[in-house]
Formats: C-alpha cells, structure tokens, sequence
C-alpha cells in the first residue's frame, strides 16, 4: 500500500497533490504560519529557510534533504516524517511537529 493511501486512511484527507495543495491552503490559515506554503520565495517558513541553510552548511539535518527543493516538497517530506518517524520529528523540530499535529488533527507520536 502506498504511502498516500495509507495516509488518506489514516488522516481522512485527499492526499493527491491537488488534495494536499487545497487542504494546505484551507489549514494553514487556520493553524498558523510555521509551515507557510504559499509557494513565495520571500520568508517562507523559518523550517523550511533552515533546512536549506543546513545543507548549505552541510550540517546533518533529521528531515530528507529533498525537502530543501521547494515549499511544496518541503511539506511533503515533513508530512512522511510526521507519520513514519513522528517521534524523531518532534524531538528534532518541536515546532514543526506541532503544527503537524494542529494541521492533521492526529499526534502519530502518541500512537
């Protein structure tokens, strides 16, 4: 089973690009602004602007470096850690898990 469709049964939520594009958008401004995903270059999210200032630094980071590419795979990375390596997350990126956990209404951590 791939990874989509085990996170759309346990999240509920249409996880196809267009799904996650409009949940992102429907959520975030409810949730908050750690993950900004409004595909701006300008701030953006400070995990995101450190992520990439790590591997600009080549400082090991617990997130796939693929997450540096863009907001949108940034998102995506962090979404697959939350839910496979939630407790590695958290300890990592309190503040990021958190808002994970605002935007899916789940703590995977806990589970």
């Amino acid at each position: 089973m791939g990874l989509t469709r085990r996170l759309r049964d346990v999240t509920g939520l249409d996880l196809t690009a267009a799904g996650v594009e409009r949940a992102v958008r429907e959520r975030m401004q409810k949730t908050g602004t750690v993950l900004r995903m409004d595909y701006d270059p300008q701030p953006g999210s400070a995990e995101f602007e450190a992520l990439v200032a790590d591997l600009h630094r080549d400082r090991p980071t617990t997130l796939d470096p693929y997450g540096a590419t863009n907001p949108a795979e940034f998102f995506a990375v962090v979404t697959e850690a939350f839910f496979e390596q939630p407790a590695r997350l958290r300890a990592a990126h309190p503040a990021l898990y958190a808002q994970l956990a605002a935007f899916y209404q789940q703590d995977p951590a806990e589970w």
